[in-house]
């Protein structure tokens, strides 16, 4: 029994010594990495946008007005769809919009163009602890790792050892209830489906001196 018993505290020493030591393949260290990665990077909400030339806000737009080639229906559509992914943003809560008369302020704006009816958007309270500079870009959040569903043994690579781990994320507890809000759902289709769970993911994690991250995060 003495043997035995001995025996066993060595094995139970042993798989203690292998969950505490980061640099073990094991789906806790994988999982670990994973996230330090994605709390590091933002699930963003962002678009391009031509009719605005210049980064940041407050920004100007510009409606369109009736020509021989489009009457005043065609006018409202164009200015509507113009307008919808800063209206979004409106409503959520993130964005103020004013009527006031602006220049156009797209890629190919002339700089003798005359003021015209428009909209300006500025951020909100709400909006500024949101926006990453440059570009329309808020920040709703961070992913999580669910479950790590398998991963290769490492192999040695020109960069080091490799593990190729296939896992699933999603977003954490902590969205920000602007992305949840209708409108922003309607609107940026693909910022949707950032927000749904079970997303499946694969990464080469690699075995660092201090214990394993993303490959690609190694240089940065």
């Amino acid at each position: 029994m003495k043997k035995i018993t001995a025996l066993g505290m060595v094995c139970t020493v042993a798989l203690l010594a292998g969950c505490s030591d980061p640099k073990a393949a094991n789906e806790d260290n994988f999982k670990k990495a994973l996230n330090t990665h994605y709390e590091k990077n933002c699930v963003a909400l962002s678009w391009m946008d031509f009719s605005n030339s210049h980064p940041g806000y407050p920004v100007s737009i510009k409606l369109e007005t009736p020509t021989m080639f489009r009457g005043p229906e065609g006018t409202a559509e164009a200015n509507e769809k113009k307008l919808a992914p800063y209206e979004a943003l409106v409503s959520a809560g993130l964005l103020k919009g004013e009527d006031g008369q602006v220049k156009s302020d797209g890629l190919f704006a002339d700089s003798k163009d005359t003021p015209a009816p428009g909209r300006i958007y500025s951020l909100t309270e709400e909006g500024k602890k949101a926006y990453q500079s440059p570009g329309n870009t808020f920040c709703a959040g961070h992913y999580t790792v669910e479950n790590i569903e398998r991963f290769t043994p490492p192999s040695d690579s020109p960069m080091g050892k490799l593990s190729s781990v296939v896992y699933t994320y999603g977003p954490d507890g902590e969205i920000a209830d602007w992305a949840k809000n209708p409108a922003i759902q309607k609107t940026f289709p693909d910022f949707a489906v950032k927000l749904t769970p079970h997303q499946h993911g694969h990464e080469e994690l690699l075995l660092t001196n201090k214990g394993w991250m993303p490959a690609r995060d190694f240089q940065k």
